[in-house]
C-alpha cells in the first residue's frame, strides 16, 4: 500500500489467497483489482498462476485492516450441481473426441478404421451421450429463482445442442464411420458443454483480464468480460458490496 501523503510503501501481505497450487509457488497475473469502499476491501477478480485447478485462482477480498483473505463466491443449491455436471460431461466427450484423433491419424485402412473407432471411441462417446442425457434431465428438473431461471435456460439450449450432435457422432463411431465432419460435432458438443458450464455458474466463471469498476451509487462493482485464453468472454456480473454477494 502506498501512502500519497507519507510517500511511503507498506507491506500489507507477503501471501496471496489461501489456495494451495499443484506445484510450485502460488503466482497471480492478470487479475483486475477493484476498491470496494463500502467494505474496505481490496477486490481480486479473476486473473491466472501456474499449477492451479483452472489456471486460476478464483475471485477474493482483501481486507488490508485485518490482512485477511475472503473467498468472492455465492453458492447456490440449484446452479452448482449443473454446473459440477456440465463439467464432468465436457470432460467425457473431451475423451472421446482425443480417442476419435487417436484412430484417425493413424492413417488405418478403411476396414482396421472402421473396427478400432467401434472400440474405444464409439464406448467413450456413448458415456458422455448418456452424461450429457442425464444434465438435460437434471437442468429440466432444476428449479431456479430470479436469475437463475435465465441461467437454466440458457444452460438447457447448449447441453440440448450438445446431446443432439453426440447421439449423430455416436451413431456414426458405433457403425465404424469415422470423418472430419463426425469429430467435429463431437468437439463442437464439447465447446456447448462449456458454454453450458459457464451459464450454470452461481459466480462468475473462470478469466483473465475482465473489465471492472465500482459504482458509487448502486455500491456494486460491475464485471463485465474478459478472456478465456481459447475464447472472449462477454458476459456481466454484478458484486454487490452491500450484501457481499
Amino acid at each position: 500500500r502506498y501512502d500519497v501523503r507519507e510517500r511511503t510503501w507498506e507491506m500489507l501481505s507477503s501471501s496471496g489467497p489461501p489456495v494451495e497450487p499443484e506445484y510450485g509457488d502460488l503466482k497471480m497475473s492478470n487479475t483486475k483489482l477493484v476498491m470496494d469502499p463500502v467494505n474496505n476491501e481490496l477486490l481480486f477478480l479473476g486473473g491466472w498462476g501456474p499449477g492451479l485447478k483452472n489456471g486460476t485462482t478464483g475471485s477474493w477480498a482483501f481486507s488490508p485492516e485485518q490482512k485477511t483473505w475472503r473467498k468472492l463466491d455465492s453458492p447456490s443449491p440449484v446452479l452448482d450441481p449443473l454446473f459440477a455436471e456440465a463439467q464432468k460431461a465436457e470432460m467425457q466427450v473431451r475423451d472421446a473426441v482425443a480417442a476419435a484423433r487417436n484412430v484417425f491419424y493413424q492413417g488405418l485402412v478403411d476396414a482396421e478404421e472402421s473396427a478400432s473407432v467401434k472400440k474405444t471411441p464409439a464406448a467413450l462417446i456413448a458415456v458422455a451421450r448418456d452424461r450429457t442425457a442425464d444434465l438435460v434431465k437434471s437442468i429440466n428438473a432444476a428449479d431456479g429463482q430470479g436469475w437463475e431461471q435465465e441461467a437454466i435456460a440458457r444452460g438447457k439450449s447448449l447441453a440440448e445442442s450438445a446431446l443432439a450432435q453426440l447421439q449423430t457422432a455416436h451413431a456414426g463411431f458405433s457403425s465404424g464411420q469415422l470423418d472430419p465432419s463426425l469429430i467435429k460435432l463431437a468437439c463442437d458438443a464439447a465447446w456447448d458443454l462449456d458454454r453450458a458450464a459457464e451459464c450454470l455458474c452461481s459466480s462468475p466463471p473462470s478469466r483473465v483480464s475482465p473489465s471492472a469498476a465500482y459504482d458509487p451509487v448502486n455500491q456494486v462493482v460491475i464485471q463485465i468480460g474478459g478472456s478465456h485464453w481459447d475464447y472472449v468472454s462477454n458476459d456481466t456480473w454484478i458484486y454487490d458490496c452491500k450484501t457481499k454477494k
